[in-house]
C-alpha cells in the first residue's frame, strides 16, 4: 500500500495529502529519530515519510546517505529485479534503475559507499554512483600516514567516502573521517552582503580549528556556499573544543553575526 506522508515528523500528525507508492525511491534533506522511528523530510517538500510503524515493521529502507526507498513487500506488487550482472561494475548505461547522479546535484559532506576503479602513487578514483568517478588524494585515504595508496587500496575494493569538493564538473572525496575537510566554492561577494545580520540559516560544518568550527551556509549543493567561522564561545553551553560538540559534515543551525569586511561570522 502507498505510504501516506505527514505534515509534521510524528505518526499522529495530519496527512499532507501526498503519498509514495511501493518501490518509490526518494531523496531526503533531514532525518529525525523519535521513539525508534526515523522520520524523513522529503527534498521535494511534500511532507515527512517514516521508516517503521508498530505492527508493520520496516516500511522504508536506506540506499545511501539522503536516498531512501519505500518497501514493496505486498504480494501483489510487481517488484523489479535487476539482473545480477547489472549489479557488478562496470555498471551499464541507459538503465533507469541505475541512473547516475549528476555532479551538479552532489552536496558537500554527503556520504556514499563505492568501489575503487583506479589507484596510483598519488591517490585513487572511486565510483560511488555519480556520472564521473571521484578522486581521493593520498592525504585523505586513511587516518594513518599512507606512503603508497597501492599498499592499502586495490581496484574493486569497496570503500566509504565523503564528498569534500566540487569544481568544474569534477569532485573530490575523502575516506578519512579524522582528516575530513570540506572546501566550498564561494558565491559572488554581492550575495554575502545581502545576508541580514541576525538571520538564521541551516549549514554544514566544513572543518574545525582551535577557535571553533567553520560552517558553509545552505545545503552546499554543487559545492557552492558562503563559509564563516562559529567561534567556540558562541556554541550552546560551555564547550572547550569544537570537536566535543560537532564534526565535519554535520548539519547545524547558525545565526549570522557579522558580514563586515566581506567576512562572514
Amino acid at each position: 500500500r502507498p505510504l501516506d506522508l505527514r505534515i509534521l515528523p510524528q505518526l499522529d500528525s495530519d496527512r499532507s495529502g501526498r503519498s509514495l507508492p511501493p518501490g518509490a525511491v526518494f531523496r531526503v534533506t533531514r532525518e529525525l529519530l523519535k521513539d525508534g522511528t526515523t522520520f524523513l523530510e522529503l527534498e521535494s517538500g511534500e511532507g515527512w515519510a517514516f521508516d517503521r510503524v508498530a505492527g508493520a515493521g520496516s516500511i522504508c529502507s536506506r540506499h545511501q546517505d539522503g536516498l531512501w526507498e519505500v518497501s514493496a513487500a505486498d504480494a501483489d506488487v510487481d517488484e523489479k529485479l535487476l539482473p545480477a550482472e547489472w549489479l557488478q561494475p562496470p555498471f551499464p548505461l541507459g538503465v533507469p534503475e541505475l541512473a547516475r547522479i549528476s555532479v551538479a546535484d552532489l552536496r558537500l559532506g554527503q556520504a556514499f559507499r563505492g568501489y575503487v576503479t583506479g589507484v596510483d602513487h598519488e591517490g585513487a578514483f572511486v565510483d560511488m554512483g555519480a556520472e564521473v568517478d571521484g578522486w581521493v588524494h593520498i592525504s585523505q585515504i586513511s587516518d594513518e600516514h599512507v606512503v603508497d595508496p597501492r599498499d592499502v587500496l586495490s581496484v574493486g575494493q569497496e570503500v566509504d567516502v565523503w564528498v569534500t569538493q566540487i569544481k568544474d564538473g569534477k569532485f573530490f572525496l575523502g575516506m578519512s573521517r579524522r582528516r575530513l575537510c570540506l572546501q566550498p566554492t564561494r558565491p559572488h561577494i554581492s550575495t554575502l552582503r545581502e545576508l541580514e545580520v541576525g538571520s538564521v540559516h541551516e549549514g554544514i560544518v566544513t572543518d574545525l580549528c582551535n577557535h571553533g568550527a567553520f560552517v558553509v551556509l545552505g545545503d552546499a549543493k554543487g559545492g557552492v556556499g558562503h563559509k564563516g567561522l562559529v567561534h567556540v564561545s558562541k556554541f550552546p553551553g560551555y564547550v572547550k573544543h569544537a570537536s566535543d560538540a560537532v564534526e565535519v559534515g554535520q548539519k547545524v543551525t547558525v545565526r549570522v553575526l557579522s558580514t563586515k569586511n566581506d567576512r562572514l561570522e
